[in-house]
Parts: C-alpha cells; structure tokens; sequence
C-alpha cells in the first residue's frame, strides 16, 4: 500500500507489515478506491496537490500539532 509506505517513510518508520484476508482484504474492505474529481475540475478548480504530497503534508501537521491527540 503506498500509503503506508509514505507515512512509515515520514515518520522514520519501518514496521513489519502483514496483509490478511486476500484479495478483498476483511469483511467491508474496499481494496481499491477511485477518487473522481471530474466534477470540480469542469468547474475551473484543479487540485493543489497530489495524493502523495497531500497524505506527506498532514502527517507533517500532525507532528507539528499534537494537540489534536
């Protein structure tokens, strides 16, 4: 999951990692997701960052706001 690897990789992580359950994951696990922003983009809007800058740039937040915790 490159999520994961992104988050790890963050915050200087390297746990093992163990996936069950096969193809479909657990009861209720969606393995894959498609975000279709097609919509808002045929308004004029376009994104302001990628996934993987957008998944880094809140893990950074929340190091820098433990208070959210």
């Amino acid at each position: 999951n490159d999520s994961i690897g992104w988050i790890c990789e963050e915050l200087g992580l390297n746990p093992e990692r163990a996936y069950s359950g096969g193809d479909r994951g657990w009861v209720g696990d969606n393995p894959f997701i498609y975000l279709d922003i097609s919509k808002i983009r045929s308004t004029g809007w376009e994104p302001q960052y990628h996934i993987k800058e957008g998944v880094i740039k809140t893990v950074q937040w929340l190091k820098n706001n433990p208070w959210v915790f």
